[in-house]
């Protein structure tokens, strides 16, 4: 695996963490704020996760199919299972 291709799956995640783990803790912390930050960290993190996956779904489809098909088969392939 490139170095790139490794920084750019943790830079996905991260925003990912980043991004919704704000949302679920916006969402989350009336009437009490701790309820948002334990809402936050747990999206965040399960979105991390997530995201690594599909990442890395995505780059071992494109691996396996011939280059006409390699922009958009391996996303739908994806996002059909999730």
């Amino acid at each position: 695996m490139s170095r790139i291709s490794h920084q750019y799956r943790l830079v996905t995640a991260t925003g990912a963490f980043f991004a919704w783990g704000a949302w679920a803790f916006l969402v989350n912390r009336e009437p009490d704020v701790q309820h948002g930050y334990i809402s936050g960290i747990t999206q965040g993190m399960a979105s991390f996760v997530i995201t690594l996956l599909m990442v890395e779904s995505v780059r071992l489809i494109a691996l396996r199919v011939s280059p006409a098909y390699q922009l958009w088969l391996p996303p739908l392939l994806t996002a059909s299972v999730n």
